[in-house]
C-alpha cells in the first residue's frame, strides 16, 4: 500500500534531496521553536530531540503517513552554531570555522503516523574549510544574499559556500542537511523501501 511521506521542513536543499532520491512528498513545516544548546548537553541528543519535536507536531496532524523531519548543527571545539539569525553572525560564525575543523551534525525522526512510531539517528560529519580571509568571507555573503540564513553554520556545501570546503570526512548529504544512507535505514523500519 502506497504511504505518503511528508517533509517536516522547509528546506530547499533537504526538499532537494528527497525529490532527487526519487520520492514522492509533501511539505509540511512543523513550525516548533528548536530548543537551544546549552553547555554540558550532549549534542547527539540535541539534534534528535529537535528532529523528534518536528515530527511529532505534524504527526498530529495525519493517521497513515510517513514523516520526515531533521536537524543540523555544527561543533566546534565545544560551540554549537545553527542558522545565523543575520548577516554580522554569519560573518563570525564563518571565520570561526574557517579557523579549524568542525563538526556537522544532524538528528533524524521518521514518525510512522499509523503505527504511531518514531524511529531516530543521528549523523556526524567533519568538515574542514579553508582559512579565509575577511573579505572572502564578505564576498560570500553578499553574493549569496540572505540564503546563507537558512544553513546551519552559515555556509553551503552543494552551492557557492563549496568552494570552501578543503574535505570532509563522513557523509556530503549529511552536511546538506539531510543523511539519505541513515534516512534510508529509518524509512525500511517503515517498511518503505527504493
Amino acid at each position: 500500500m502506497y504511504r505518503q511521506i511528508i517533509l517536516a521542513s522547509n528546506s530547499k536543499a533537504r526538499a532537494g534531496l528527497l525529490k532527487k532520491s526519487g520520492f514522492r512528498f509533501k511539505v509540511r513545516a512543523s513550525g516548533v521553536k528548536e530548543v537551544k544548546y546549552r553547555p554540558g548537553m550532549s549534542v547527539r541528543r540535541l539534534v534528535i530531540y529537535n528532529s523528534c519535536l518536528k515530527a511529532k507536531k505534524v504527526m498530529a496532524s495525519y493517521k497513515n503517513e510517513i514523516i520526515i523531519a531533521a536537524d543540523t548543527v555544527v561543533l566546534q571545539n565545544k560551540m554549537v552554531f545553527g542558522k545565523p539569525r543575520d548577516k554580522k553572525e554569519a560573518f563570525r560564525i564563518i571565520k570561526r570555522l574557517s579557523s579549524q575543523p568542525s563538526f556537522v551534525y544532524t538528528g533524524l525522526a521518521v514518525a510512522d503516523c499509523k503505527n504511531n512510531k518514531i524511529y531516530t539517528d543521528c549523523e556526524v560529519t567533519k568538515v574542514w574549510m579553508l582559512k579565509l580571509s575577511d573579505s572572502e568571507i564578505n564576498e560570500y555573503l553578499s553574493i549569496a544574499d540572505t540564503k546563507h540564513l537558512s544553513f546551519a553554520g552559515g555556509f553551503d556545501i552543494q552551492g557557492r559556500g563549496s568552494l570552501f570546503i578543503e574535505r570532509i570526512d563522513g557523509c556530503f548529504y549529511n552536511v546538506v542537511g539531510l543523511p539519505l544512507a541513515k534516512l534510508h535505514k529509518l524509512l525500511k523500519k517503515c517498511a518503505i523501501g527504493l
